[in-house]
């Protein structure tokens, strides 16, 4: 268990751990963790890191099979990279609002330069059209990975209506890390020959960073509350190691931005209690 882990490593400062578990594809999981959270630490919330994710849902790439959906008729990779992310922020922004500086911080990649011609879906028929091939659940993650950027973008909008200046958002990809997900798709099944070859390649040229190395990017936008704030650091996209990058130019255009807001709000309107519902 990753506790259990951290508990027994060499740097470990004693600092207390409570594990909190949630199925992040299904938004009455991430409900129920984040109102449970919110029992337990009403105070205040410092640092939210949305860094879950799966690379495809597919047991193995087929262009017959049709895409995975979660358990709430939503795209799989879609729904645990974006949209579960989303509902826990709006869930959570409460405590995130009482801290004197919260740094929220998704994790998106260079991948977000592979998605569709149109960028994000913004209806559910478009997100959930499409089978298991590799070429299109490539695309399938692209889109997931863009859509993040594009949140953060909205998200530091939305704070700046509401005149909100005490919360930092920004998105990070962490490079090419040299962990399994690197070579398997599932649980079970491993990528292609091919696409493991080219994989393997990449890694004994010394062009992956290690596990460590990729959490620098992230963990920058987290910590280093100086520069955050001297700098203004809010609604950007940083690249391993902790260096501003442009994100893809589609990212940047704040109609499709709005449009995928307003989507993902649509998706989770029955789970986020600052919409006025919730079960």
């Amino acid at each position: 268990m990753a506790v259990d882990k951290i508990r027994k490593a060499e740097d470990y400062s004693g600092a207390p751990i409570h594990p909190l578990l949630m199925d992040v594809s299904s938004l009455q999981s991430v409900q129920k963790a984040a109102k449970t959270y919110m029992q337990r630490h009403s105070d205040k919330l410092d640092m939210l890191f949305l860094n879950a994710g799966v690379y495809t849902a597919a047991s193995e790439f087929d262009s017959n099979s049709p895409l995975a959906l979660s358990k709430d008729g939503i795209e799989m990779v879609f729904a645990t990279n974006v949209l579960g992310h989303h509902l826990l922020y709006k869930l959570l922004q409460p405590i995130l609002f009482k801290s004197n500086m919260a740094r929220v911080v998704l994790t998106s990649s260079f991948m977000s330069y592979t998605s569709f011609d149109y960028g994000v879906a913004t209806d559910l028929q478009t997100l959930n059209t499409g089978d298991s091939s590799l070429k299109h659940s490539v695309k399938v993650y692209g889109q997931s990975k863009l859509a993040q950027i594009m949140l953060v973008k909205s998200m530091n909008k939305q704070l700046q209506q509401e005149n909100i200046s005490n919360v930092y958002i920004n998105a990070a990809n962490p490079g090419i890390v040299r962990t399994p997900m690197q070579y398997r798709h599932s649980l079970k099944k491993t990528n292609p020959p091919l696409v493991n070859t080219i994989t393997k390649w990449i890694q004994d040229k010394q062009n992956m960073w290690t596990a460590t190395e990729g959490a620098l990017a992230p963990l920058y936008l987290g910590v280093a509350s100086n520069d955050i704030q001297q700098m203004k650091i809010n609604g950007r996209y940083y690249s391993p190691m902790a260096v501003e990058v442009s994100p893809p130019t589609i990212a940047l255009n704040e109609e499709l931005q709005d449009k995928v807001w307003k989507f993902c709000n649509d998706l989770i309107k029955d789970y986020d209690v600052s919409q006025g519902r919730s079960d």
